[in-house]
This record gives C-alpha cells, structure tokens and sequence, in this order.
C-alpha cells in the first residue's frame, strides 16, 4: 500500500469514527442489464433472365459463339443482377464464365466437340445469390466435315 493510499484510509475511518459509525459493512454490487434484438427474415425469389439467344446462328470453329440475354424481371424491392453467369455442359466438359453484362462471347473450340451438343445457360447473381435453374437454355452443335472434323457450330434455343 502506498503512503497516500494509507493516509486517505486514515482519513476516512477517523472521520467514520467522529461521527459515530463503529464499523464499515461491505457490500456487493451488481446489475443487469436486459436487451432485446429482433430481426426479419424474408423470402425471395431469385428470377430467371428474360430471355436467352445466340447473336448468330452457326460460324466457324474459329469464331467465337456470340450470346445475349435480357435482364430479369425484378420483385419490387429486389436490386439489379451484380453479375451473370454463363454455363456450359456436354461431352467436351462443363464450365461457367463470370459476365457484368448482358452479352459475351464464348469461344467455340474450347466447348464444341464431337456430335454431342454441348447446353448453355444464363444465371443472374445477385451479391453471389443466384437462381438455381438456367433456364431459358441454348443448344450448340458441332458442325463436322466429311473426315468428322470439327469445322463450325450451330447455336439455337432449346
């Protein structure tokens, strides 16, 4: 204990003592303090993109397969897409391409292989919420020489 820790307790007993407390009780404190947090929960329904097309309908394999979509039909409320995202699934694989707009272009010979049509599909994102179908769908077909060469493809709705 220091000395001026010692004389102030000094003081206080002598003046508890002049006043004719014969001694200190102790005490406890304690307290509370309640809160109450509330929160709501809503549903949404993330939509589909408005429409789904080929911006032509067949090329070269060189070329690269030009797709559009419109934007989805919004819930009031609901803010725009911060994002899309294309997919692609058939024989020669699957994949998905991130896009801020409403149109990319998709190079064919990465996905266009044999006779087997590869699907693609559009997704909008909303703050990496996205719907869990792609619908509408495209479908493209390898065009093939006769050597079974892959040459072009073809692009159409499904």
């Amino acid at each position: 204990m220091t000395a001026r820790t010692a004389i102030a307790l000094a003081a206080v007993t002598a003046l508890a003592a002049s006043l004719g407390v014969a001694a200190v009780d102790t005490t406890d404190a304690a307290w509370t303090q309640r809160s109450t947090h509330s929160a709501m929960l809503a549903t949404v329904t993330v939509p589909q993109v408005g429409s789904f097309s080929c911006g032509a309908a067949s090329g070269l394999i060189a070329n690269a397969i030009p797709v559009s979509w419109t934007a989805p039909r919004l819930a009031t409320g609901l803010a725009e897409p911060t994002s899309y995202t294309v997919t692609w699934s058939g024989l020669a694989g699957t994949g998905s391409k991130s896009v801020t707009g409403l149109s990319t272009t998709l190079p064919a010979r990465d996905f266009v292989g044999g006779e087997s049509p590869t699907t693609l599909g559009v997704i909008p994102q909303f703050a990496g919420w996205g719907s869990l179908e792609t619908a509408p769908t495209l479908i493209v077909r390898a065009l093939l020489s006769s050597q079974n060469a892959v040459i072009g493809w073809t692009c159409r709705t499904s």
